[in-house]
C-alpha cells in the first residue's frame, strides 16, 4: 500500500538545478553547524547510517564542516544520505493493517544536520509567504494560537463550522506543485538544488517487525519524519489556500489552519457546498484528495434543544458553544486516567518506586486531561471551578496514604497551575508543594548518579581503503538486574539486656550502568567525500 501511495505520480516533474550565485550561496560556518547539531533531537531513531543520534555531539565538528562545506560546493548529496528508512507507526487498531499506519521517515544523522542548516536558510525566504491562519510548525504559534483564534471569529448565531479532512496529505503532495511553490518563494540556489537532490531519484526501504522490504522510488509525497517536511507542508498549502481564495473572491468566510486540518467559518450556510467543491478541486491539483465523507459540519445556535458536537484540536464542540460536553468528556478522562494509574502502581513493588515518582507520575498522567489549553479555551467560572475540584479530589484519592502530602498542597497545586497558565505536560508548575525536601535532594542525588553513568565513546574513523560499515541501531541501554535482597542479623546489645533479633533489608538499587566500549565507526569517510567532488 506504501509503494501504491508513493509511487503512483508517472509524470510528476523535478525541474533542473539553479545556477547558484557566489554572495548569496556561502557554505555555512561553524556556528551554524554547531546550532544545527543542537537542534536535534537526541531522542530520534537511527537512520541507514546507523549514527545514533545521541553520539552526534562525538563527532568532530572539523570533520562535519568540512564534508558540509564538499555538499555545498558541488550541490551533490551522496546516495547513502539520500535513502531513507520508513517506519509505519499505528494509528488505530487494527494495527497490522497497513492502512491504519502513519509512515514516518527516518533520515540519517548526517542528513538531518545538512537539513537543518537548510531550514535555517530558507526559513526567512518562505515565512512570507505563509499566510496569518496557519499556526503550525511556526516559531510563537501552535494549538493555543489556532484554537483562540477559533474562538475569536466563530462566536456568532448563525455561522456554519466546516472542519476540512484529507486523507493522507504529506504522503500525497505532487513533487511537481511542491518545487513550483519553493521556485516563487525564491529560496537561494543552493539550497534548491541540494533539496532537489532529496527528491530526486530517492529511494526508501520499509522496516516493518525488524525486516526491510526491497526499495522502491519516492515519486510523490512530503516525507514525514524529515526536517523540512513540516515548512514544506505549510508552503504547499498557503498556495493552495490562496488559489481558493482567488476562486471564491466572492464569498465570505474565515479559515483556521493547522497542518492539514483546516476550519473554515461561514457566515451564510447555502455556500457550504461551493466551499467544499473549490477546496477538493485545489487539492487534486496539489496530488492531494479531500475526504467529504469525513468532512463535519456545526452550526451555531444559542437557543438550540438539540445538542450537537464535532471535535476539533482534541476539544468537543457543540452547537450551543456552551462547552458542557467538553467539561463532561474532560472528567471522564481524568477519571480513566486515574483509576488507570492506580492499577499500574499497585502492581509495582514500594521499594521499586519512591514517593517523587509517584507524585510526578500522577500530576503528568491526570492534570493534563482537565487543564489542556485552560486559558484559550472561554470556560466559566463554574465551569473552571468543576474541573478544579475533581483534579483536586481525583489527586486526593490517588494520593490517599502518602506520607508528606496533604489535602492542602495539593489544592495549592492545582492553584498555581491554573493561574491563567497554559497547561502542559512540559510547563507544569514545580512540585515543591507536594514534594518533601528530602525526596527533592534524593531526586537530584540520583539524576547526578545518572548523568555520571551516561558516559560515551570516541568514535573511530574508518581509513579511507575500508568499505563503509553500517552499524544495526541496538536501541537504549537494558535496564540491570535488582540486587538480591539478603537478611542481615544485628548483634545482641549488651544495654539492653534482651534477647531478640532486628531483621533489616537492604535497598534494591540498580547497578550503574556500564558505558559501551564497542567503537562507532562514522558512516562518511573520505572515500565518499572524493565520491561527491
Amino acid at each position: 500500500m506504501l509503494y501504491e501511495r508513493w509511487s503512483k505520480a508517472e509524470d510528476s516533474y523535478i525541474p533542473a538545478k539553479r545556477e547558484a550565485t557566489a554572495y548569496l550561496d556561502q557554505p555555512p560556518h561553524t556556528g551554524e553547524i554547531e546550532a544545527a547539531i543542537k537542534a536535534i533531537n537526541k531522542k530520534a531513531a537511527t537512520g541507514l547510517d546507523g549514527i545514533p543520534a545521541r553520539r552526534v555531539n562525538q563527532i568532530p565538528i572539523d570533520d562535519l564542516q568540512q564534508f558540509i562545506r564538499l555538499v555545498w560546493i558541488n550541490t551533490k548529496l551522496p546516495r547513502q544520505l539520500v535513502d531513507m528508512k520508513v517506519k509505519p507507526i499505528p494509528k488505530s487498531l487494527p494495527r497490522t493493517t497497513v492502512g491504519n499506519t502513519r509512515p514516518i521517515t527516518i533520515p540519517s544523522t548526517v542528513m538531518k544536520i545538512i537539513n537543518q542548516v537548510i531550514l535555517q536558510h530558507i526559513t526567512p525566504y518562505i515565512e512570507p509567504h505563509l499566510l496569518p491562519q496557519q499556526h503550525a510548525y511556526r516559531k510563537g504559534r501552535g494549538t493555543a494560537t489556532a484554537v483562540a483564534e477559533l474562538f475569536t471569529k466563530f462566536n456568532h448565531s448563525g455561522q456554519t463550522l466546516l472542519l476540512l479532512d484529507l486523507s493522507k496529505a504529506f504522503d500525497t503532495v505532487n513533487h511537481t506543485a511542491l518545487f513550483a511553490a519553493l521556485r516563487a518563494a525564491t529560496i537561494p540556489s543552493k539550497e534548491y538544488n541540494l533539496i532537489r537532490d532529496q527528491y530526486l531519484d530517492a529511494e526508501v526501504r520499509v522496516q516493518w517487525a525488524k525486516r526491510y522490504a526491497e526499495p522502491f522510488s519516492l515519486t510523490n509525497g512530503i516525507r514525514q519524519g524529515c526536517t523540512l517536511s513540516t515548512t514544506l507542508f505549510n508552503l504547499v498549502e498557503a498556495e493552495r489556500e490562496r488559489k481558493c481564495r482567488i476562486r471564491m473572491q466572492r464569498i465570505p468566510y474565515e479559515v483556521v489552519m493547522y497542518a492539514d486540518d483546516k476550519a473554515v467559518i461561514l457566515d451564510d450556510e447555502s455556500l457550504v457546498q461551493r466551499v467544499l467543491d473549490v477546496n477538493q478541486q485545489t487539492a487534486a491539483e496539489y496530488g492531494m484528495y479531500q475526504n467529504n465523507s469525513k468532512t463535519m459540519q456545526l452550526r451555531l445556535d444559542r437557543n438550540a434543544t438539540e445538542i450537537k458536537t464535532v471535535k476539533w484540536m482534541g476539544i468537543l464542540l457543540d452547537n450551543k458553544l456552551s462547552m458542557n460536553q467538553e467539561v463532561e468528556y474532560r472528567i471522564e478522562k481524568a477519571r480513566n486516567a486515574a483509576r488507570d494509574y492506580t492499577q499500574a502502581v499497585k502492581t509495582i513493588p514500594p521499594s521499586m518506586i519512591n514517593i517523587a515518582i509517584r507524585i510526578n507520575g500522577a500530576c503528568a498522567i491526570i492534570l493534563p486531561h482537565l487543564t489542556y489549553l485552560w486559558k484559550e479555551i472561554p470556560f466559566t467560572p463554574q465551569q473552571r471551578a468543576t474541573l478544579i475540584d475533581t483534579a483536586t479530589q481525583l489527586l486526593a484519592k490517588v494520593f490517599d496514604g502518602t506520607s508528606g502530602v496533604t489535602a492542602t498542597s495539593i489544592l495549592n497545586h492545582v492553584h498555581n497551575i491554573t493561574k491563567g497558565l497554559t497547561p502542559r505536560l512540559k510547563q507544569l508548575t514545580s512540585l515543591e508543594t507536594l514534594m518533601p525536601t528530602p525526596m527533592e535532594d534524593q531526586a537530584a542525588t540520583k539524576e547526578n548518579e545518572l548523568a555520571d553513568w551516561a558516559g560515551g565513546t570516541d568514535i573511530i574513523y574508518a581509513r579511507p581503503d575500508q568499505p563503509m560499515e553500517t552499524l544495526p541501531d541496538e536501541g537504549s541501554l537494558q535496564i540491570p538486574k535488582l540486587l538480591s535482597r539478603r537478611k542481615m542479623r544485628t548483634p545482641r546489645s549488651s544495654a539492653q539486656g534482651t534477647n531478640h533479633t532486628l531483621r533489616r533489608r537492604e535497598s534494591c538499587l540498580p547497578q550503574p550502568l556500564k558505558p559501551h566500549h564497542r567503537p562507532l565507526v562514522l558512516v562518511v569517510t573520505s572515500t565518499h567525500l572524493r565520491s561527491i567532488t
